[in-house]
């Protein structure tokens, strides 16, 4: 901030002053765009700047600035509106108007044109299929009372699907078969009055997927409140057992499980686990099932 004395100092305020007076009062005419102005005047204020060796002086400029970059933004929106809007009808009528008395025709003429630009001939592909994808179709949970052996009352949940195809349906099927092969397991060990071990439950030293569905239907019987997860104070195991709805409902809480093939086969050979404790056992399947498996 030195290299200038005060006379300078005030003439060249006085220059930016009357540069932004100008901006202002010229707007109109500035934001035209077939005026030269603003050019000219931008020009001097940067002629203007290359003076400015103090802070008061940069303010100035700073305004000016300001006021030449609203002079701009109105340029724009006049720029914007002022460019012609296509449609196929007049980009269609212009390809009439120049290749239409082409020697070799319309799309042959064009074609020769565009040739230097593309390695192939462009060309028209037309879309096959829907346009949207099938509205899904929300499974619908419905409870029912069923009676066992012991004439015992057990809620089951019975998962269906509305307009579903029958491969889904049967998949549906299945899962509800293992979550009440998992509840009649459950029981015949005893979990309603002391819990089982999870890992002696849920995992198949012959199987890795198993073992995997095992441990999602224990989460899923967790969910609906049907059984609950403790860890035992003594071995700092995790444990399932059978609770009543709602009385014993847990809270539910999220836990993420890492487990993979090395990890199912240590903990077998830890728990000398020979064979499954949850042996599948898979539901009859008709001759139409076959026949979609066929297909």
């Amino acid at each position: 901030m030195t290299g200038q004395s005060e006379e300078e100092r005030r003439a060249l305020r006085a220059e930016q002053r009357a540069l932004l007076d100008r901006i202002t009062d010229r707007s109109a005419e500035l934001s035209n765009l077939e005026s030269d102005i603003l050019n000219e005047e931008r020009n001097n204020n940067n002629s203007l700047f290359k003076k400015v060796r103090f802070t008061r002086e940069l303010g100035n400029d700073g305004e000016n600035l300001v006021a030449i970059s609203g002079v701009a933004v109105k340029r724009s929106a006049q720029l914007s509106q002022s460019v012609s809007q296509y449609s196929s009808s007049k980009i269609c009528e212009r390809l009439r108007l120049e290749y239409g008395g082409h020697e070799d025709g319309l799309w042959l003429g064009l074609g020769r044109e565009v040739s230097s630009l593309f390695r192939t001939v462009p060309r028209l592909d037309f879309l096959c299929g829907p346009l949207q994808k099938p509205e899904k179709v929300k499974k619908v949970a419905q409870r029912r009372s069923k009676r066992n052996d012991d004439d015992e009352d057990i809620q089951e949940t019975q998962y269906e699907t509305v307009d579903q195809s029958t491969k889904t349906k049967r998949q549906e099927e299945a899962t509800n078969h293992r979550l009440q092969h998992l509840l009649h397991t459950l029981k015949a060990k005893g979990a309603k009055d002391s819990p089982v071990d999870v890992f002696d439950l849920c995992v198949n030293p012959e199987s890795f997927h198993e073992t995997v569905e095992n441990f999602f239907d224990l989460s899923f019987l967790v969910k609906d409140s049907k059984a609950g997860l403790a860890v035992d104070g003594d071995t700092g195991l995790p444990t399932a057992r059978l609770t009543d709805q709602p009385e014993e409902a847990l809270e539910k809480k999220q836990t993420v499980v890492v487990l993979g093939p090395q990890d199912i086969a240590s903990i077998a050979q830890a728990w000398e686990i020979s064979r499954p404790t949850l042996a599948r056992t898979h539901p009859k399947r008709s001759d139409d099932d076959d026949d979609d498996d066929a297909e």
